[in-house]
């Protein structure tokens, strides 16, 4: 399972569905990776987040190569950089 969040508009419940929803549903071990830089991210929810910059493509693209189920959470201040 490998699933992303994007939206240009911040405040759009994106990572209230990605934890709430799809992190719930998921496999065990499932990674949570936060594209975000202003907001705050699931951390706050309790939920272990690797937080990255849009502007590191490369390593987010990497773990979605290797991982077997993914949760991205795409905020609105790096979507830009991110897609």
């Amino acid at each position: 399972m490998k699933e992303a969040y994007a939206s240009n508009t911040g405040r759009t419940g994106k990572t209230t569905l990605a934890t709430n929803v799809s992190l719930r549903n998921a496999p065990p071990g499932t990674k949570f990776i936060a594209v975000e830089s202003v907001n705050s991210t699931a951390d706050a929810l309790g939920v272990d987040v690797d937080q990255l910059g849009g502007n590191e493509f490369v390593k987010i693209y990497g773990e979605m190569v290797v991982a077997d189920d993914l949760v991205i959470d795409v905020g609105a201040s790096n979507i830009e950089a991110f897609l």
